[in-house]
């Protein structure tokens, strides 16, 4: 069921809100700006509520408007407060649990959306265990130590409150509780699905707006020894519980997050849409993701408070995930993961900088797709644009987009070619697995070439 939740997962939560409180199941949660399409009446509305079974099978099935209160508020001090604060609590309480891990890094806290949870969770008789170490790329020690925390402490749920990195920390520290070893017994390396007993629940609230880990059976881990990128699989116990998605909590990102995490849910969708093993579920989930993210993203890093731009690139962050859950990413998070390895950047600036090369490499097999990508992007070329011309067209679009939101390219990090080329193609070379996951064969060449474009590009 959880496998069928997580594939599903934007479709229902779509249908949920259009609801605005009927029938649509899902296990995300899910907050968003008034609609003019909302019931004209509150006798309507009533009916609608009557109606619901908020719990059945032990499932909670929620939806809320968050333009108004209860339902959301913000406080004379800034805070957040109302039903989407406060389900975290209730989550857990419905779950048994007595004592929660709660796990977030420190702009989190600073942001002001930490307390307000852990208040509810209290106020629900939920004590709460705090791990506020997280680190950029779920570095594996951080994992272990956040598990460790958690059996010390006998917690019996994980609430995350953050971005992919601490939410894939979460991941599987909560599973590293409930099974021994630690996180080289489980990596793709050996082999998927080993975790022998499920781990403690898992509430996921993001506040960024690309990974759309909250609905992944994956984990990506950073083995810091080797400068690698490991990932971690599991379809059946990795994939979290519940998910909170509200924009209001993503308006305090800063503008570099926002862009980098936008590019990253904008990848996801094209590298599954372009994926050979895509269908005709998929397709249709990463053309809409793509959609909102190039229509959207731009506002949200030019104008923080903008709602409805942030609940879009919430949604299309998502959605991304459910359209490629099943199909995998390829070149570009090949690319990408190598490079943050080595860079430490975040994960969507290394595969915001491959993007372009995934469109210049698959333009002559994929034509058709390509085509697609342009239309979603409204580019307005003519039916007997070439194939070459919508290339063009495709990577001037998106390397547009990333200038928009001023993605810092290597240079600006101060790597360049003198000092760091050779290195960046032995790391990107050693990424065989991801980077042929295509219909088009990488050769060492195309490598070389790409890396000596990206070294020289301003965006």
């Amino acid at each position: 069921m959880k496998k069928i939740t997580a594939l599903m997962l934007s479709s229902a939560m779509m249908l949920s809100l259009a609801a605005c409180g009927g029938s649509a199941s899902t296990e995300t949660v899910s907050s968003e700006a008034a609609s003019s399409e909302a019931v004209s009446t509150e006798e309507a509305a009533s009916a609608d509520a009557a109606a619901v079974t908020t719990v059945n099978a032990g499932k909670l099935t929620m939806s809320t408007n968050a333009a108004f209160p209860p339902y959301e508020m913000t406080t004379d001090t800034g805070d957040f407060e109302g039903i989407d604060i406060e389900v975290a609590g209730a989550i857990a309480k419905k779950l048994g649990a007595h004592k929660a891990l709660v796990m977030h890094g420190p702009n989190v806290k600073a942001a002001g959306i930490v307390d307000p949870c852990v208040e509810a969770l209290k106020a629900d008789g939920i004590e709460c265990v705090i791990y506020d170490k997280i680190e950029i790329e779920s570095p594996m020690h951080s994992i272990e130590e956040a598990a460790a925390l958690g059996r010390k402490e006998g917690t019996d749920i994980c609430i995350a409150i953050g971005g992919g990195s601490c939410m894939d920390t979460a991941k599987v520290a909560r599973m590293l509780i409930t099974n021994p070893g630690t996180c080289r017994d489980y990596t793709t390396a050996i082999g998927t699905e080993l975790y022998k007993n499920p781990g403690i629940p898992l509430v996921c609230i993001p506040t960024t707006s690309g990974t759309g880990s909250e609905v992944t059976f994956t984990a990506v881990m950073h083995d810091v020894e080797n400068q690698r990128k490991i990932s971690t699989r599991d379809r059946d116990k990795l994939v979290p519980d519940y998910a909170i998605l509200d924009p209001a909590v993503t308006v305090t990102l800063p503008p570099e997050m926002t862009g980098a995490t936008g590019l990253d849910a904008m990848a996801h969708a094209i590298e599954g849409f372009l994926k050979p093993e895509a269908h005709c579920y998929s397709d249709p989930l990463c053309i809409q993701a793509m959609k909102m993210v190039y229509f959207n993203l731009k506002n949200a890093y030019d104008h923080p408070d903008d709602l409805e731009a942030r609940d879009n690139m919430l949604l299309a962050a998502n959605i991304a995930m459910g359209g490629m859950a099943d199909v995998g990413v390829q070149i570009g998070h090949g690319i990408g993961q190598a490079l943050g390895a080595y860079t430490h950047a975040p994960h969507g600036v290394t595969c915001a900088w491959a993007l372009p090369y995934v469109i210049e490499h698959l333009y002559d097999v994929e034509a058709p797709k390509v085509r697609q990508i342009a239309d979603a992007f409204e580019l307005g070329l003519p039916a007997e644009a070439t194939a070459e011309e919508v290339r063009d067209a495709v990577v001037n679009a998106i390397e547009q987009l990333s200038a928009d939101v001023h993605l810092p390219m290597p240079k600006d990090l101060g790597f360049t070619m003198e000092k760091d080329y050779d290195n960046f193609v032995k790391f990107v070379l050693r990424e065989q697995r991801l980077i042929q996951m295509s219909r088009k064969h990488v050769s060492d060449d195309d490598v070389r070439r790409y890396m000596t474009d990206l070294m020289t590009r301003e965006h």
